[in-house]
């Protein structure tokens, strides 16, 4: 699923994204990001979130990991300018070689 600012802009929503998979991992259910493109040696357009449960997994098991992605999916929607600049910086920092 791709998250955007808006859909009348369509700007990749790349910080929520990456708030949502970190938040979705602190509540022990894993969600994965979309490789980036890298534009100028950072990484841009990650907004993509993928959902991959096991080929074999108890309908319990998925319904809860439904439900903390509908949870984190609406905690990022509220995310404050301040978070998503901080989390925009710390992906810069982990980009950064050395």
């Amino acid at each position: 699923m791709e998250l955007v600012e808006g859909p009348e802009t369509g700007v990749p929503a790349t910080e929520r994204a990456v708030a949502l998979v970190e938040m979705a991992m602190e509540r022990s259910v894993i969600f994965d990001l979309d490789t980036p493109d890298v534009v100028h040696g950072l990484p841009a357009r990650r907004n993509g979130v993928k959902i991959k449960p096991p080929l074999t997994i108890a309908e319990e098991q998925l319904d809860r990991a439904l439900d903390v992605f509908e949870a984190v999916l609406e905690e990022a929607v509220c995310l404050p300018a301040s978070a998503l600049e901080y989390i925009r910086q710390k992906m810069i920092e982990s980009a950064m070689p050395g």
